[in-house]
């Protein structure tokens, strides 16, 4: 009878253990989880803009990554209302219906077509056109991936509009 308490309290504890340690595990992968994110928010990357003029409404957006680290894909989305969009007839800009305006594209290879990362300090181009009536600063969101899967949204990109000196009064 004895032996048959202590194989009971034995059993007791093991069960106990397993729970404990299932408990660990989970509070574990949850730290691993929590720890993850907060190192890929800390590898957000930075990107700049800056929009040349090429005459008259047409000029040029280039984007740079700023950040020390490589990107296997990027998109840039302009927000409506800014009066400037992306020129549908260039590689990269995402297609739309007839009489849509292009408010999308991503990093390719002006060459090919085809998509593309960007190295640091790198700098990718698409042709635009800016409307009679447009912002001065241009406020850009950008779609990131890294080379291991990361994905990075709405990173904020700023991008000043040099002035159409052909309308300056002197």
């Amino acid at each position: 009878m004895a032996s048959l308490v202590i194989a009971l309290i034995a059993l007791v504890i093991a069960l106990l253990s397993a729970i404990y340690t299932r408990r660990q595990a989970v509070e574990a992968a949850g730290l691993h989880e929590i720890e993850r994110a907060r190192h890929l928010e800390e590898r957000r990357p930075t990107l700049s803009g800056e929009i040349k003029r090429l005459g008259g409404a047409t000029a040029r957006l280039d984007v740079t990554l700023e950040s020390h680290e490589p990107l296997s894909a990027v998109e840039v989305v302009i927000p409506r209302g800014q009066g400037i969009t992306f020129d549908r007839n260039v590689y990269g800009v995402v297609p739309v219906k007839p009489g849509n305006v292009a408010l999308a594209a991503f990093a390719c290879n002006p060459y090919t077509g085809d998509a593309a990362g960007m190295e640091p300090r790198g700098t990718v181009s698409w042709k635009i056109d800016l409307a009679d009536k447009h912002v001065s600063d241009l406020r850009l969101e950008a779609i990131c991936h890294g080379p291991a899967g990361q994905r990075w949204d709405a990173i904020l990109i700023r991008a000043h509009v040099q002035p159409d000196i052909s309308k300056t009064v002197w």
